[in-house]
């Protein structure tokens, strides 16, 4: 599929869902399997892990419960708004809604089509690195972009959080197994049995100290990058995967900033998403201050929704790459909780 019959796919899917969701919040009739649109069919067609719905309620509270308290609050307070107006308002945002919010998820979710594609490159190119680190995160293409930006701080939690010959087998393989040596000989220097033979114990308790000693040198930061800045491939993976993810990252920024801070009118919006909205023209005859109240409301409504898309969906891949293991301080989380910031001070 290309990707404009894909980001199309998206598009129509979306707001084929959000129709239905609006229709059952007014009117209490229609259900989603009657639209024939299941929970699977929106995942499937958001992206890879750029849109965080896991169900129908999920997708609700993201795109329709901000757009329409924040929307329903404006009109009911609203003095300026005449009876025809606020008709004419209520009439077209249902419309107005399935226009511009599935267009908007849809560039969203493009960004990290793109970013798929970008990771798939690197699984090709470094195809064992990529299994055996994947296969130790047991995770997601998030998780191991996350993991490559910064190996030294992941491996050190992994070798202390889950197992210490699971990060010596990682290490092994991004160093091309050049970093084995320098365990051993850092293991028999520091741990070696002469060290441990001083006092007489069990084998139990032997084995006991050799996982722990492994933690203790695979936790070791110095030790870590020492093993590391001999790999060419680890440096030119590094590079690539941090790349990705910021070049995702500003883009995410850059689109957020063209909704919540550029967008000042429904022609901006219109502009933005490259759609028009016939049911907008019923509120552009308004007249004076009741004109610019109704647009008031809708650009805000449209604000509030896609900021609380933005960061929900940004802190949703920080928390699966926590889950998965990468340390809160990596540059990765780090970087992401930044962007999420910055869009929330728009």
């Amino acid at each position: 599929m290309s990707k404009n019959k894909a980001a199309d796919s998206d598009s129509h899917l979306l707001k084929e869902y959000v129709r239905t969701l609006l229709s059952e919040d007014s009117f209490g009739a229609s259900t989603l399997s009657d639209a024939g649109i299941s929970a699977g069919d929106i995942s499937a067609a958001a992206g890879p892990h750029g849109m965080a719905f896991g169900s129908k309620e999920d997708l609700k509270n993201t795109f329709i419960t901000p757009f329409t308290d924040v929307f329903k609050t404006a009109v009911g307070k609203s003095k300026e708004i005449t009876r025809k107006g606020r008709t004419l308002l209520t009439v077209g945002f249902a419309t107005i809604l399935t226009t511009l919010i599935p267009v908007l998820g849809a560039r969203y979710s493009e960004i990290f089509r793109k970013e798929k594609e970008d990771i798939n490159k690197i699984r090709s190119q470094y195809k064992d690195v990529y299994e055996r680190t994947n296969k130790a995160l047991s995770s997601t293409d998030a998780a191991f972009v996350a993991f490559m930006t910064a190996p030294d701080l992941a491996l050190s939690a992994l070798a202390l959080h889950k197992a210490p010959g699971v990060a010596k087998d990682v290490l092994s393989v991004l160093t091309g197994g050049a970093s084995d040596s320098l365990f051993d000989k850092v293991m028999s220097n520091n741990f070696g049995d002469s060290a441990r033979r001083k006092s007489v114990g069990e084998s139990i308790l032997r084995e006991v100290s050799e996982e722990e000693a492994a933690k203790k040198i695979l936790s070791n930061k110095k030790f870590l990058r020492k093993a590391l800045s001999g790999s060419r491939d680890f440096q030119a993976i590094q590079d690539a995967a941090s790349k990705i993810y910021k070049n995702s990252l500003k883009n995410v920024y850059a689109q957020a900033v063209q909704i919540l801070k550029d967008s000042r009118t429904i022609e901006d919006l219109e502009r933005i998403t490259g759609k028009k909205i016939p049911e907008a023209e019923k509120i552009k005859q308004l007249q004076g201050e009741e004109k610019e109240a109704a647009e008031k409301m809708l650009i805000n409504a449209t604000r509030k929704s896609m900021k609380d898309f933005y960061i929900k969906n940004l802190q949703s891949q920080v928390d699966s790459v926590l889950s998965a293991g990468i340390p809160e301080e990596s540059p990765y989380v780090s970087d992401f909780r930044e962007v999420i910031q910055k869009i929330k001070s728009l």
